[in-house]
């Protein structure tokens, strides 16, 4: 489970108000095979998430306010241009970033050029399904191809997929508008099942304000690949 990754590998991590989960997310992610770098990209955090991540040993990008995930991923991509590979990893994952080496094996072999996580339980009654089926249509609808983790936000991607993203959403839709401009240049995706645990928004009041973000931001990034093929 631990490929030899010539090169190296470089971490983007998204991060906002993530002080309680990302020093556990962050050592699990410093024992992945061939790491080269570890940047944390601070989305307007208000609490401690920039020191922690400091401590651990990343790489610290602020953004001087939130932005969202899309963007905050844009900024540090432009740190890991000189890795072969790269991970997208969600700060809130905890002990279980370590399945990202899962991820990695097939890129690192040449069998795909971008694996995405996929998760082997959801929490039941989370919500997450209608937004998620969603993504999923629309992905099937425009390429013909069949996704279950289209808003999975762990990711590894070889360099030359990388630089066939020549646009990234700035919010929640940056997973479905990645995935169908990958499947549309013909990059091979391939999904791996990973024990990865992501925090879980639940049925309270501000889980529905972040789906219901999720899915304006979703609709957009596929009205814009709607519109402007």
């Amino acid at each position: 489970m631990r490929p030899r990754v010539p090169g190296g590998v470089g971490v983007v991590m998204p991060a906002h108000n993530e002080g309680d989960k990302i020093a556990l997310t962050l050592r699990a992610v410093m024992s992945l095979p061939g790491l080269r770098r570890v940047v944390v990209i601070d989305d307007g955090s208000t609490d401690d998430t920039p020191c922690r991540a400091r401590r651990m040993g990343a790489l610290v990008v602020r953004m001087p306010h939130r932005q969202g995930k899309g963007a905050a991923v844009r900024r540090g991509l432009r740190f890991v241009g000189d890795c072969p590979y790269v991970l997208l990893i969600d700060a809130d994952l905890g002990d279980s970033a370590a399945e990202a080496a899962r991820l990695l094996l097939p890129v690192v072999a040449r069998a795909a050029d971008v694996t995405v996580a996929r998760f082997r339980r959801q929490a039941s009654g989370s919500g997450f399904g209608i937004v998620n089926a969603i993504a999923r249509t629309a992905v099937r609808f425009m390429t013909g191809i069949d996704m279950s983790s289209v808003l999975s936000g762990q990711r590894a991607l070889s360099r030359r997929s990388i630089k066939a993203l020549d646009r990234l959403d700035g919010g929640y839709g940056l997973e479905t508008g990645m995935t169908l401009d990958l499947l549309r240049h013909g990059l091979r995706i391939s999904e791996v099942d990973a024990a990865m645990v992501n925090r879980d928004q639940g049925r309270s009041l501000h889980g529905f304000y972040h789906r219901g973000r999720q899915l304006v931001h979703i609709a957009f990034a596929i009205g814009r690949r709607l519109c402007f093929q």
